[in-house]
């Protein structure tokens, strides 16, 4: 918010009160809280384009989470905008601006003009505002060149005030003094200290008139009027000068209207370039160029496809070295590109927009579709191995990885589902992210079941085409690999189940042979000992024990 110049701090905060009368009959359903403070106009933390002064303010309005409120923050602050129309005479400038979540990408729209001269610079930024005021769907635009205010010059007559003993600087002193003041003393009061700061009084410090009755100290201590050594002059100045590049500048700049339809950042930008596109011929030494939003997301999209690609020929590197083959990791990662068509379908359907993190979410769907196209690849190529054909392969490889391909998507979309509509809480940052994952995920999988086994059936078809013999040598090679790679197996199987029964043989042998052993041994010592008899010598009187 900016009043007229001239408006104290306490008028401001009057004028503050007029837009708070009219936040204050939003519902409770979607007003939580709002600030206003007057001296300041700051829309972020550490903002470069902070204004403080006595004619500035700013109102913060906090509302309630989105899911908990039926109308949209644009729909709210139209509201605020229609009952603030009858006193928008009160105030030189009052803007509404939506605060996005996020990192800053600037406005919608934003043409930065460059050059040295702010007639030119602002006869140029008129000509954007007038073609932008005959788009529809537009709304919130000006530029950020601040209007000229009144000021006073105070210019001095450098002889007249030598010979009465007064400098440039005695005289520019004083006027500091007068306006903004000068600390005399101070106090102490318990443990703060208190600076006394002499100035004149705020009904003086804004009447010119006080200003001609000042008179400034020289050497020998004597007052004399200012009006004597110095003249005054009613001019216009300006407040700011923005600078990029070391050349001024001036930023006109428009935000997009959520309810309008076919209007985007791109579009008007796009209509921009091709309007003015000899502008900078017309006003040779001035330049144009376009930031904010358009820059920012086409540099972010650049960045985006780079790591789509490289992410794409990491995919495809990593699926040649574990097939071995060229040929079966490009069946693999044709499912990428008809992927895209399902999340494009997805976006228009919803009535969404794509957006940055919708493509970051492409980027991490590319990692996720190839699983089900490696399932059913490797299948076939099993199959194939068997001596199955390759139509034959790809019926069985659709019939018996079926259940294990949809089950996987089926989990994998149902734990995306929530987070992509906002069950149990709404994030703006993941919804898009999740919508791409989710339904990309779930017709990459329908493309995966009926693409890749045709896919791979014409392959084969092409591959015998043109390479009908070397084709069938190594399906042959490969089919004797295998079955020698089996005749080996079971022989060696039928190896190792003859030595087993062989040892298990030798080993009961020589338990029977140790048992016969011992039991002898025992056999011969009773009969010895029944010899013996009772008295223990040789035919003793004694029964024979047996």
């Amino acid at each position: 918010v900016e009043a007229p110049s001239g408006t104290t701090v306490r008028q401001m905060s009057e004028k503050l009160g007029l837009i708070e009368g009219v936040i204050a009959k939003l519902p409770s359903t979607e007003l939580d809280t709002f600030t206003s403070s007057a001296g300041i106009m700051q829309e972020e933390p550490n903002d470069p384009n902070t204004k403080r002064g006595s004619n500035y303010g700013i109102v913060m309005i906090y509302m309630t989470p989105e899911q908990n409120r039926k109308r949209k923050a644009d729909a709210i602050i139209d509201e605020v905008r229609q009952g603030c129309k009858p006193f928008m005479k009160e105030f030189t400038k009052l803007e509404f601006t939506l605060a996005r979540t996020g990192p800053p990408v600037g406005k919608a729209i934003n043409v930065t003009i460059k050059g040295d001269d702010f007639d030119v610079l602002n006869r140029i930024s008129d000509e954007y505002k007038t073609y932008l005021h005959t788009i529809k769907g537009l709304k919130d635009i000006k530029d950020d060149f601040e209007a000229k205010k009144d000021e006073v010059r105070v210019v001095v007559d450098e002889k007249t005030a030598a010979i009465a003993g007064i400098t440039v600087y005695d005289v520019a002193t004083t006027v500091r003094t007068c306006f903004e003041g000068t600390v005399a003393t101070s106090i102490k009061k318990t443990d703060e200290e208190i600076d006394i700061r002499v100035r004149f009084p705020e009904a003086l410090r804004n009447n010119i008139d006080s200003l001609k009755r000042i008179k400034v100290a020289n050497r020998l201590g004597n007052l004399v009027p200012i009006t004597s050594i110095a003249r005054f002059e009613m001019t216009r100045g300006l407040s700011t000068i923005g600078r990029k590049d070391w050349r001024r500048v001036v930023n006109v700049t428009a935000d997009i209207d959520e309810h309008a339809k076919d209007v985007t950042s791109v579009t008007v930008n796009r209509g921009l370039m091709e309007k003015f596109v000899g502008v900078e011929e017309r006003y040779p030494g001035y330049t144009v160029s376009y930031e904010g939003e358009f820059k920012d997301t086409q540099e972010s999209v650049q960045d985006l496809m780079k790591s789509f690609i490289i992410a794409f020929i990491v995919i495809y590197i990593i699926l040649v070295a574990l097939f071995r083959s060229l040929v079966h990791p490009f069946i693999i990662v044709a499912v990428i590109p008809l992927t895209l068509v399902g999340v494009i379908w997805t976006f228009f359907l919803h009535g969404l927009p794509i957006s940055f993190l919708a493509l970051m979410g492409v980027v991490g769907l590319t990692g996720v579709v190839v699983n089900d196209s490696i399932v059913l690849v490797d299948f076939i190529k099993k199959k194939r191995v068997e001596g199955l054909s390759p139509v034959d392969a790809c019926v069985e490889a659709g019939a018996m990885r079926l259940r294990p391909v949809f089950l996987t998507t089926v989990t994998t979309v149902l734990g995306l589902i929530p987070t992509a509509y906002g069950i149990g809480g709404f994030d703006p940052f993941l919804k898009p992210m999740a919508l791409s994952l989710s339904w990309g995920l779930a017709f990459g999988t329908m493309i995966t079941l009926i693409g890749t086994p045709m896919l791979y059936v014409m392959l084969s078809d092409v591959r015998q085409l043109f390479y009908r013999q070397d084709y069938q040598e190594r399906i042959r090679e490969e089919f004797s690999t295998a079955a020698k790679r089996e005749m080996e197996e079971e022989i060696e199987h039928k190896v190792r189940d003859d030595l087993v029964a062989q040892l298990k043989k030798e080993i009961c042998v020589e338990v029977e042979h140790t048992v016969r052993r011992q039991v002898w041994e025992e056999y011969g010592k009773a009969e010895r000992g029944a010899k013996k008899g009772p008295s223990g010598s040789p035919g003793g009187r004694g029964k024979k024990k047996k």
